[in-house]
């Protein structure tokens, strides 16, 4: 099992290394062609069309959906932890345990007293360029990097969902019109009247997520994605933790190797595969910052897209024995201080905004900057810090920015840093998520679990 990776324009390569910068076509010399970007707010309806020119700017305002630009960074960096602490352990997978109310009251207090704290408000959608790359599909974020998803259409009816791209979980489930908790109310759903061809079973299913959980029934459908149509089989949430009430998605879509799927059911890859709709058991991963302005999110299934990259790939061996996509750590400095690491692993997931670190690992890495603050597992660094934050990961060392890293302004001198200290599995187990991910062209192949050699 391999995990290809690319890295884009902030890359420090050895000179035998297959890793190449990266120039998104807005930014390079070649014509721009078509492209469109457009601001839609969820519940409408998402065009990718092309046009020429400049991008244009199309509003459409609709039912208000919760969000979180306007949480406090500290909230927003617990809820982020405490959501992703709850994904893994609702698979099984071993970790120390967090009270992650207890976390938030802590955030809460240490907020300067009478400041507010916004927990809620619409949330606007940055459309990707509809991309020309066969078997590829456009993945749209939120405007803040923050949430990075990709439009589904779902059963007879073409009913359009909004779903998270997961490469930590194969299981692919959405929000069920039958659905009353609050996270449904400002969600889209999906039920008997959304599709003629939707077949409801009564097989139980659920993921747990320490507080709340989702469960409700496994279905089946077409879903329709990057070109494709194919029957899959799916959970269908009847009750959704208020967990996602803060995030614009109505479900999961599930890439992750198939021993991470609760359903038990042929995961979307395994059915691409037996379909013999993809030539190769694999796909690839391209998220876009929105302040480059390229709007170019992409994931493309079967192959990779050597336009978006120079030379060629080389990989890195997956050592996870959790149906994980996880990489051996060699080091990480920020510019020439090193920190030193020995045996750690990174695990690698789209569907985590953040970097969440073991305590003591995090607050090794935010002490090489020259100054910061810590405020329990949260930190806080310069928002006019410079340097880069290396991860060296199967001998080519890659550049997390500070744009990156850093995120809101907790006092007009102080950002919030987008690393968090949250022991999520092992001691030695970190969890990287978009903010590396940006920065690199990733290509996850199956191969392995499926042929063998």
């Amino acid at each position: 099992m391999h995990l290809y990776s690319i890295f884009l324009a902030t890359a420090i390569l050895p000179c035998a290394s297959a890793f190449y910068p990266y120039s998104p076509p807005v930014t390079s010399s070649a014509p721009r062609g078509k492209r469109s970007a457009s601001y839609t707010w969820f519940g409408g309806e998402v065009d990718h069309g092309d046009s020429s020119g400049p991008p244009s700017l199309n509003i459409r305002r609709v039912a208000p959906r919760v969000g979180t630009d306007d949480i406090h960074p500290h909230i927003r960096n617990v809820q982020e932890a405490n959501r992703i602490t709850r994904k893994y352990r609702g698979r099984g997978i071993a970790g120390p345990s967090v009270n992650g109310e207890d976390a938030l009251v802590g955030a809460e207090q240490s907020i300067q007293q009478g400041t507010p704290v916004k927990r809620a408000n619409t949330y606007p959608i940055v459309t990707a360029v509809k991309p020309t790359f066969t078997n590829s599909m456009a993945v749209d974020q939120d405007g803040t990097d923050f949430s990075y998803f990709s439009v589904v259409k779902f059963g007879s009816k073409g009913k359009t969902l909004y779903m998270l791209i997961d490469t930590g979980s194969a299981s692919t489930w959405m929000m069920a019109d039958t659905c009353t908790t609050a996270a449904c109310k400002v969600h889209n759903t999906f039920g008997e009247s959304d599709s003629d061809t939707l077949d409801i079973s009564d097989t139980p299913w659920s993921v747990a997520y320490g507080t709340g959980n989702v469960s409700g029934v496994i279905a089946k459908d077409t879903v329709a994605f990057a070109g494709f149509s194919i029957p899959l089989s799916f959970g269908l949430g009847s009750s959704v933790s208020d967990d996602f009430r803060s995030y614009p998605i109505d479900g999961i879509l599930g890439l992750g190797r198939p021993q991470s799927n609760s359903l038990k059911t042929p995961t979307i890859m395994e059915t691409l595969v037996s379909e013999k709709l993809i030539k190769k058991n694999l796909f690839a991963v391209n998220l876009q910052r929105n302040s480059d302005g390229s709007n170019d999110g992409v994931v493309t299934f079967g192959d990779w897209d050597k336009s978006r990259f120079d030379g060629d790939l080389s990989w890195i061996d997956n050592v996870s024995k959790d149906g994980l996509w996880e990489i051996p750590v060699s080091d990480v400095a920020v510019d020439s201080n090193a920190g030193k690491f020995v045996g750690k692993t990174a695990i690698i997931d789209t569907g985590t905004s953040m970097v969440l670190l073991p305590p003591n690992d995090a607050a090794k890495i935010h002490s090489l900057f020259p100054q910061m603050k810590q405020d329990g597992e949260s930190f806080q660094l310069l928002c006019s810090s410079t340097q880069s934050i290396l991860f060296t990961l199967g001998g080519a060392t890659y550049a997390i920015p500070p744009k990156d890293y850093l995120g809101r302004s907790i006092d007009g001198q102080y950002c919030a840093s987008n690393i968090i200290g949250r022991q999520t599995f092992g001691k030695d187990q970190w969890l990287i998520g978009d903010i590396f991910l940006k920065n690199v062209y990733s290509v996850f192949d199956l191969d392995k679990n499926l042929v063998g050699k």
